[in-house]
């Protein structure tokens, strides 16, 4: 069957094989319709390979024109989390689109209404009113701190780091930051400039107040101007990737996340050398 080509897809096969370019005329002659082969030459043109190319035709075959539009062309069903990068890619190559979707969960679970704040709680046992099932590292078992040496912190935190980080090592303490039986936010920043200084990131949690832990952040580095410096904060349940001047942090005003109840830093797991 003859198809007319774009200059581009001539461009692409003209760097295929004599073998590979005879298999593209019989997927182009197997195709079920024209739909599909317009698949099939976009595909070539993105650049894929002549053995991408067939395996994607064999799985197109069975479709109908409205299972491949489905399959291949960009929508709501992309994975969660699928970068901009990817979707611009996607509208143009319906190969990388079709492969984005099959590694979609086919039938995800609904979401249950949760309260965040409980679900880290829960998660990565910031206070001592955790409710709910505690994370322990498989090699160690979270022992409660000493009175006054962490603040009310399970030390589960600081278990699973140790474990994380062993064969650098590296070993962990938590600290309350600006509350009873902690460290002040000068210390902190003190602390918090020699580890990722050595590019070690600083697990840390942030909430309204002093004590009130909400979220789980990671302090990546820290950027020196004159006599001011800012740090690296990322968010990773909102992916915010975000500056928070160093005058901020002491003062204890509020850190330019999009959720404006974090405003603060309230604990810290520094790193030290075993």
């Amino acid at each position: 069957m003859a198809v007319a080509l774009s200059d581009e897809v001539r461009t692409a096969l003209g760097r295929w094989p004599a073998r590979g370019r005879a298999l593209f005329d019989e997927l182009i002659e197997d195709a079920a319709s024209d739909l599909q082969r317009e698949f099939l030459q976009r595909a070539v043109a993105a650049g894929h390979t002549p053995a991408e190319v067939h395996a994607f035709a064999d799985e197109l075959r069975p479709f109908s024109d409205d299972e491949a539009f489905e399959a291949c062309t960009v929508d709501a069903s992309l994975p969660r989390g699928t970068s901009l990068a990817q979707q611009l890619k996607a509208e143009a190559d319906p190969l990388f689109a079709f492969s984005l979707k099959q590694a979609a969960p086919k039938s995800p679970p609904p979401s249950p209404a949760v309260d965040e704040r409980l679900l880290l709680r829960r998660r990565f046992a910031f206070d001592a009113e955790s409710a709910g099932p505690r994370v322990v590292a498989p090699a160690a078992k979270a022992s409660a701190p000493a009175a006054g040496a962490e603040g009310t912190g399970t030390g589960v935190f600081r278990d699973l780091l140790d474990e994380a980080t062993r064969a650098f090592g590296l070993s962990w303490k938590e600290h309350e930051v600006d509350g009873p039986g902690g460290l002040p936010m000068a210390q902190v920043i003190d602390g918090l400039a020699l580890a990722v200084g050595r590019g070690v990131p600083v697990p840390a949690a942030v909430g309204p107040a002093a004590g009130a832990h909400r979220r789980l952040i990671i302090v990546l580095q820290v950027s020196t101007a004159g006599r001011t410096r800012a740090w690296q904060l990322y968010d990773p349940l909102s992916s915010e990737l975000v500056w928070a001047n160093e005058g901020d942090l002491l003062a204890g005003r509020e850190l330019p996340f999009a959720n404006k109840t974090n405003r603060r830093l309230t604990r810290v797991a520094l790193p030290t050398a075993r």
